[in-house]
């Protein structure tokens, strides 16, 4: 008789499975909320992804899907010297594994996007728990879940740019830094230094936060010794990873790394209100070489004609025979004379940029680029015409019928969370997590991913302006 009661008395005896699920939740509470994030923003990629066709940036996307493509199919590997190799990269490593439809591409950004899920719970738990397991866990909590229902960046997931595999990155990045802040490791702050070189060679402007690191290390370590050392572990993780590349691209192109600044000038001084580059300010002096006064006075003149400064610095290439880098070096120095006898205008409407990437704007589905994809998925083919590559023009795929009567729905999901919407409430939680911060030693660890995102938006506002995916 017992061994037979006996199941049933511990059948009994069992809770029931939401108490178990508690009491799970209890014992490990980070992989709960963890788990509850990926379950949040993996079913609102799921509702989105199959709904929505891959998306393109007319030009910009090609500049990666061609050397990607090139590379994957052995025709040889050779982005240009305004695209930092890496994604290309990750676009040929998608079409190995995933094969040629863009689609796979686009899972695999969706699969980062859940990653920058982890890593945003993470640093938001290391930066504030300090001050106590229950701060750091609601922080990493909250950040993760802003991460998780952020349409904006579950759209450019589905777009073929670089900008999901640069976020997964740098927040890898400021983890790291983070983490080795807490401990004062030097192979933490080397392994910050190796994600952020990674950062760099996705796209170039992350090399401009190494000045952060050890700003922020002086304030938390408040020793000068201890802050160079591990400042230096973290310089030589990231030139571990660059200093190659930059030596490679200096023997091939003559210059170190990617270089489009002269580039990303002429677009905040020609595509910005008011225009900086205009016919009140003068032409460019002329210099001693008459065939680089002519390429200036070039230069100059294609603003007034609307040309794209990427269609100026080919022109000149082409008229001149000068390289890439030195064609964007015309740029670079035509923008920085013209912008320097104006510097209060310069100064004044960058801080107005600035303010413009904090607030945020309207991000439409599709709507990168040229006009298009504010009421249906745009066809890339019809949207950018002549412009696409004939090796990867197949690669362009234009929503199908099924995909174009998901849009309102899929839309749907991007609209869920707009940023730009909730702007004063979130940039009310950045000024209380600022002056947290600073008050509170505790917490002064979120200074790095807190500088990191002001400073990189201040300089790309200084340097190029203030593109929605900004």
């Amino acid at each position: 008789m017992d061994t037979v009661a006996a199941p049933e008395s511990v059948a009994a005896s069992s809770p029931p499975l939401p108490r178990r699920l508690v009491g799970w939740a209890r014992r490990h509470p980070d992989l709960a909320l963890i788990l509850l994030l990926l379950a949040v923003g993996g079913a609102l990629r799921l509702a989105f992804a199959f709904r929505a066709p891959p998306l393109f940036v007319g030009g910009d996307s090609q500049t990666y899907l061609v050397p990607g493509y090139e590379l994957a199919r052995g025709y040889g590997f050779a982005p240009i010297l305004k695209r930092p190799p890496l994604y290309p990269l990750f676009v040929a490593l998608s079409i190995v594994l995933m094969g040629e439809d863009p689609h796979g591409l686009a899972f695999l950004q969706h699969l980062l996007g859940l990653g920058t899920v982890v890593l945003t719970y993470w640093l938001g738990r290391a930066a504030f728990g300090s001050a106590g397991l229950w701060a750091g866990r609601l922080a990493g909590t909250l950040a993760g879940l802003l991460v998780a229902l952020n349409g904006p960046l579950i759209v450019y997931e589905q777009y073929v740019m670089s900008e999901t595999l640069f976020t997964f990155l740098l927040t890898g990045s400021a983890l790291a830094l983070v983490l080795g802040l807490q401990r004062a490791s030097w192979r933490l702050y080397a392994t910050g230094g190796l994600l952020l070189a990674l950062a760099t060679l996705t796209r170039a402007a992350a090399e401009l936060l190494l000045p952060v690191v050890p700003l922020v290390a002086l304030l938390w370590h408040r020793q000068f010794r201890l802050t160079a050392r591990l400042s230096r572990a973290m310089l030589a993780g990231c030139l571990v990873l660059a200093l190659p590349v930059m030596l490679a691209t200096w023997v091939q192109t003559g210059s170190f790394g990617a270089s489009g600044l002269g580039e990303a000038l002429f677009w905040r001084g020609t595509r910005e209100t008011p225009m900086l580059i205009n016919r009140a300010v003068g032409r460019p002096t002329d210099v001693a070489d008459p065939i680089e006064t002519q390429a200036r006075r070039v230069a100059y003149n294609r603003v007034f004609e609307n040309e794209l400064p990427s269609d100026i610095a080919v022109l000149i290439q082409q008229r001149y025979g000068y390289s890439e880098a030195e064609a964007d070096a015309i740029l670079r120095d035509v923008a920085l004379e013209l912008f320097a006898r104006e510097p209060d205008l310069y100064v004044q409407t960058s801080l107005g940029l600035f303010g413009e990437l904090l607030t945020g704007t309207e991000q439409y589905l599709g709507g990168q680029g040229k006009s298009g994809g504010v009421t249906r998925f745009p066809n890339a083919q019809d949207k950018y015409g002549d412009w696409w590559n004939d090796r990867v023009r197949h690669l362009a795929l234009p929503a199908t019928t099924a995909e174009a009567n998901e849009f309102r729905r899929a839309q749907a999901v991007a609209n869920l969370f707009q940023p730009f919407r909730w702007a004063p409430l979130l940039l009310g939680l950045l000024g209380v997590g600022i002056v947290a911060s600073v008050a509170a030693r505790p917490w002064r660890l979120a200074l790095l991913p807190i500088l990191f995102g002001l400073w990189l938006l201040l300089l790309t506002a200084f340097l190029s302006g203030a593109l929605p995916r900004y």
